[in-house]
């Protein structure tokens, strides 16, 4: 049972357009007709989690129930296996997917994927005027980065947002840091005077005053990582992704990172 799993139908040539190679067995094929033995494209997830990673090539998958339109029921074939792809965003949870031949399960929303040897500006135009028809309407043309760039700005916009607040952050520490030690070495000023007439060369006062800030900053470090900790204790798992709960708000980032 492909319980969280997704169900599509493609044409032939269909991994061939968007860049990605089958790993075993074929695609779908102009063969894959109606009529025809029922072929489906199964995704290593599919395979790892109903065959333990055994080839499934030749082995047969049924549907049935209401999860099964509009394939019906009835069996089908695997021929093929694709990759992991994500659809839907980066932080997406790896699904058992099954890759249908159009040509046998046709769906009444088509997206008709082209892939052009040049990027031309007229290139949408000439699509809607190649395939215009009145009863299939054309309600989009769009480029494959474009498709990206906006499934990718909720990613984008968190680390935006997170790097916003963190970039003043080493420059307050910089001008605390310079504050407290112009502050500590001018208030002891009448102490060098007197060790450097009692013989102390700058150089011990400069070794000094740089032990001192150095103790300082092992103090603070040792303060703040240990508050970082906590907080990312509180925190707990909202900065990455966990299945069946929530995608997280930083793609590959845990609460330590």
């Amino acid at each position: 049972e492909n319980k969280g799993g997704r169900n599509g139908a493609v044409g032939p040539d269909y991994f061939q357009a968007i860049g990605t190679s089958i790993t075993r067995g074929r695609g779908i094929t102009s063969d894959d007709r109606a009529g025809a033995p029922l072929s489906v494209v199964v995704n290593e997830e599919f395979v790892r989690r109903a065959f333990s990673d055994q080839d499934p090539i030749g082995k047969t998958v049924e549907f049935g129930g209401v999860h099964a339109a509009p394939v019906g029921k009835g069996s089908a074939t695997i021929v093929g296996v694709a990759p992991n792809i994500k659809e839907i965003g980066m932080n997406e949870v790896l699904m058992p997917d099954v890759y249908l031949a159009y040509a046998q399960n046709p769906y009444s929303v088509v997206e008709l994927i082209v892939r052009s040897e040049s990027e031309d500006a007229g290139l949408p135009t000439t699509l809607r005027s190649a395939i215009a028809d009145a009863l299939v309407p054309v309600t989009a043309v769009t480029s494959f980065s474009d498709r990206v760039d906006r499934a990718l700005k909720p990613d984008r916009f968190n680390p935006t947002v997170a790097a916003l607040f963190a970039r003043p952050a080493p420059i307050m520490s910089m001008i605390g840091v310079y504050g407290a030690m112009a502050y500590a070495a001018s208030a002891r000023r009448r102490e060098f005077g007197v060790r450097l007439a009692l013989g102390a060369t700058p150089r011990t006062l400069i070794r000094d005053m740089l032990w001192h800030s150095t103790r300082l900053s092992l103090v603070a470090a040792a303060i703040g990582l240990g508050a970082a900790l906590l907080l990312a204790k509180s925190i707990g798992n909202a900065l990455y992704l966990v299945p069946g709960d929530h995608n997280g708000l930083l793609y590959s980032v845990t609460t330590t990172d």
